[in-house]
């Protein structure tokens, strides 16, 4: 007789639920403290000269090689498809005689690739024995049987590559004891394994009955049974002939996932760390090796963050390798195989949810295609990943767009033809006074002036950073520039900058504010910049004060908005300045965080006096200045030059608005 399930039997069962979650939740948090911390120090032990080369994960993220990850991407699929079929020979050689499909298996293989990185310790391999136990009703021993055994082959497989590199080692180099050591180790050991999985059982489990007597507790009973059911299937499994296809297919695998993860670490190196990037491929799978042992170990880590991390840089430095690039390079070579990774195990479970679990389990060896039904279902699961990746590459592209990575090459001058130069000529007749730019023509980026009457030039500031955004102030003594925190940094990134003064009489520069973007000047004392993209912030240069004048969220200001080339008029307290975000767009923004559309323009500012606007827009090759009445918005185009160069852009009027 059946008894019926009660409120009081729910209450009973209420606190046990929630203790589970309360451990399991424990758990999680005590792991992603765990990766914090590690990956916490290995930064702080970066090198103090090498910090602002290496601490930027993201700049390093921005630069990858798309190629190379494609390869990666192809390589996974290749070695999971190999897995895939390797488990399935397994299988049916511990007894099974219905063994799911070829892609009901690669189903099951992708996601358990997801849950090996997601659990430490390797525990993520039970999701391979629930998949197919629960989900396509194997039995628990046959499950057990072809993983131990594809454990097992897989470091024998390892092995052999070892034992291959140090043949090639040795011919081209000396005679490398630690390196012969871990190969005969990766060697040895899976045979002495392999050996105790086929001859040890037995043994073990007369000697485990025997301890447990005639009348053992049902649950020894059960483990006992169970393990006997394991032994058989691991004895059927030695004698069904099929070593050599597993050795064959567990070499492919780790052909092909080595020759994936190269293809990450020369994805991430090759514009980062060049120094790395030439490293040989003995050190390469050096390194990539002891990652994985490392993520390996029962230390809890949240996605093998941290572990992994610190595997990779102990083998770079023990072999001659700076630690501080060591350790961002691990880092962000993790992050990309990890993305990759979790986007085709996620397909592989969103697969599986959808055509997996126990109706597959009457497809037999050879069965034919999928229903019409499955075939829609893998259809739209397929068409769900595909649009999650184009969104994701949507926002790859965003992310790249914020400038390239390296530096461009150096520039030269060029000299005007004699049509621009007789042109300029009575523009330029009379004139007094200069003009600041940022030019790489003396191989980085400094601040460069020029005598409008003599037409010499001066290099201004000679510093390995990049030095851009001049502004003269308006007594002419003293210029406002931008200078990047890091060696390099494109024009489009918007955070990592710092605004400095040359003083043109002592010809010394100093630093006056922090995270500091586009600075101008308001007045002979005081500074406007942009901070981080989302601020504009005024400064008294002789005393440090700042004020937030305005920021994105506040009233009509769209909050995540980017603030770019703020320029604002004192009298009017009005700013006008280039948002870009959603849209790009010119606006005037009063005082009260009321904004008003000027164009669709790229950079605007006031005019000396702060009675109309100088706004960037269309013209020939795209560009041309035109004043805007800041009151009716009603524009005029000021200048668009005809000669061949008329991409004009970043208009400053001198301080007579002439």
């Amino acid at each position: 007789m059946v008894r019926a399930a009660t409120s009081n039997d729910w209450k009973i069962l209420k606190p046990e639920i929630a203790n589970r979650k309360s451990s399991w939740l424990l758990r999680l948090i005590v792991s992603a403290g765990v990766s914090a911390f590690v990956i916490a120090i290995l930064l702080k032990q970066l090198p103090a000269s090498q910090g602002e080369e290496t601490a930027n994960v993201f700049s390093v993220l921005r630069q990858v090689a798309i190629p190379w990850l494609v390869l990666y991407f192809l390589c996974n699929i290749g070695q999971t498809a190999l897995r895939a079929i390797r488990y399935s020979v397994l299988l049916r050689a511990a007894g099974e005689k219905e063994v799911p499909g070829f892609v009901h298996m690669l189903i099951v293989t992708m996601t358990r690739n997801m849950f090996i990185d997601l659990l430490p310790a390797r525990a993520g391999e039970l999701a391979y024995l629930g998949l197919l136990n629960r989900g396509y009703k194997m039995s628990g021993q046959s499950c057990l049987s072809s993983l131990a055994v594809s454990m097992v082959f897989d470091f024998l497989a390892l092995g052999m590559i070892f034992l291959f590199l140090l043949v090639a080692h040795l011919i081209h180099a000396a005679f490398d004891p630690l390196l012969a050591a871990v190969a005969a180790l990766f060697l040895i050991v899976p045979f002495g394994v392999l050996y105790a999985l086929y001859a040890a059982p037995r043994p073990v489990l007369r000697w485990a009955r025997k301890i447990a007597g005639e009348k053992p507790a049902r649950w020894i009973e059960k483990t006992i049974s169970f393990c006997d059911r394991v032994a058989d299937a691991m004895e059927t499994t030695r004698r069904s002939g099929t070593t050599g296809r597993t050795i064959a297919l567990s070499l492919g695998v780790r052909l092909f996932k080595y020759i994936g993860l190269f293809g990450v670490f020369r994805a991430v190196t090759v514009f980062s760390f060049p120094e790395m990037a030439h490293a040989s491929l003995l050190q390469v799978l050096t390194a990539l090796i002891s990652s994985e042992a490392a993520a390996s170990l029962p230390v809890p880590s949240l996605m093998r963050f941290g572990t992994y991390e610190a595997g990779g840089t102990a083998a770079w430095k023990m072999l001659g390798f700076a630690a501080g690039p060591a350790a961002i390079a691990t880092l962000a070579f993790h992050i990309c195989g990890q993305v990759l990774d979790y986007a085709v195990g996620g397909l592989g479970l969103v697969l599986f949810t959808l055509i997996g679990g126990a109706r597959a389990n009457t497809v037999a060896q050879k069965s034919p295609a999928p229903a019409t039904a499955s075939r829609i279902k893998i259809a739209a699961a397929c068409g769900i990943v595909l649009a999650c990746a184009a969104y994701a590459g949507w926002q790859l592209h965003k992310f790249r767009k914020l400038g390239s990575m390296r530096p461009p090459k150096m520039g030269h001058a060029i000299k005007n033809a004699p049509n621009v130069a007789n042109a300029l000529k009575p523009l330029l007749g009379g004139r007094s006074g200069f003009v600041v730019w940022s030019s790489n023509r003396a191989g980085n980026h400094d601040i460069w002036k020029m005598d409008l009457q003599t037409g010499k030039l001066q290099q201004l500031t000679r510093d390995p950073h990049v030095d851009y955004f001049p502004r003269i102030s308006p007594d002419g003594k003293r210029i406002v520039f931008a200078r990047s925190r890091e060696t390099w940094v494109p024009q489009r990134n918007e955070t990592p900058w710092d605004a400095w003064i040359f003083d043109l009489e002592s010809e010394r520069e100093s630093k006056v504010a922090e995270f500091a973007n586009a600075p101008t000047w308001l007045d002979d004392d005081t500074i406007l910049f942009q901070r981080r993209g989302t601020q504009v912030v005024s400064q008294a240069v002789s005393t440090g004060a700042e004020n937030v004048l305005f920021e994105a969220a506040r009233g009509d200001i769209p909050a995540g908005a980017l603030l770019e080339t703020p320029s604002f008029n004192p009298i009017s307290r009005q700013l006008v300045t280039t948002i870009r975000g959603a849209a790009r767009t010119t606006a005037l923004i009063d005082s009260d965080n009321r904004l008003r559309r000027v164009d669709d323009g790229c950079q605007i500012c006031w005019t000396p006096d702060g009675s109309r606007l100088l706004d960037v827009n269309r013209g020939k090759m795209h560009t041309g200045f035109w004043l805007f009445d800041p009151r009716s918005l009603k524009p005029t185009l000021l200048f668009d030059s005809p000669t061949d160069w008329s991409h004009e852009y970043f208009p400053k009027l001198s301080p007579d608005g002439k």
